[in-house]
């Protein structure tokens, strides 16, 4: 009961959280660039919010038994909530998803229970304009230092295995990481992530260590990437499985 009261207060504090100074507090030049909304202001009180995030494509129902983590970049854009979606629309959507149905058939063929995965992105508010718009640093930064540290160090008890999604993704554990640079060789803020999906490490945040899977992302650019370096996000995934 106290994991879930403390956890509660992390999903409380995403939802207050004004860090970045550009995060907008309506929807009134939703598609102008650049900018952040919170999720409550995107779904306008149409069903209750109380994940860190949307994404769960496993829609498991008990996250914080999780021993492995999914990371991907972040959950859509505000285009995504017009017209109005109830959380139920939204799920159906998302099952049918290219992206996550690829990226649930790796999840099959790296061994792993998608009932011990926990799903997160690693920008948690919405943003404004297309779904291929960049990520600004500063909304990386400050989701990673606020919410994802503190999710794996403090929340997440039985984790185990980290499974990031493109370089968004990655680049959000070399913010938390301590030791991730030197970990990881060529693994730096402007390093061409292509070259180091391949290989598990080990990484620790926080005192606590954790095996990190850089993965490409599971949709069509990053099939692009893998295919463009000769690399098969198959195997990528079934290497998993025997580590």
């Amino acid at each position: 009961m106290m994991r879930e009261t403390l956890y509660s207060d992390l999903i409380n504090q995403r939802k207050i959280c004004n860090k970045c100074n550009d995060l907008c507090s309506d929807l009134s030049s939703s598609q102008s660039k650049g900018k952040l909304y919170q999720l409550e202001t995107v779904v306008k009180g149409r069903f209750a919010t109380d994940t860190l995030g949307l994404w769960n494509p496993a829609n498991n129902s008990n996250p914080l038994t999780a021993s492995v983590l999914v990371i991907g970049q972040d959950f859509s854009n505000a285009g995504y909530f017009d017209p109005p979606k109830s959380l139920s629309e939204i799920t159906e959507i998302e099952s049918k998803n290219i992206t996550n149905e690829t990226l649930l058939k790796y999840i099959d063929l790296a061994g792993i229970n998608k009932e011990e995965i926990y799903f997160t992105n690693a920008v948690l508010c919405i943003k404004s304009g297309s779904m291929s718009d960049p990520i600004k640093k500063e909304w990386l930064t400050n989701c990673s230092d606020n919410f994802l540290k503190p999710l794996i160090t403090e929340h997440l008890s039985n984790l185990k295995i980290i499974i990031t999604l493109g370089k968004v993704a990655l680049d959000s554990i070399r913010i938390i990481s301590e030791d991730a640079n030197k970990v990881i060789s060529d693994f730096s803020e402007k390093a061409n992530f292509s070259s180091i999906p391949e290989n598990n490490y080990t990484i620790n945040i926080k005192e606590k260590q954790f095996k990190l899977y850089p993965m490409f992302h599971t949709g069509r650019l990053g099939h692009s990437n893998a295919k463009r370096v000769q690399k098969n996000p198959t195997e990528l995934w079934e290497a998993i499985s025997r580590h």
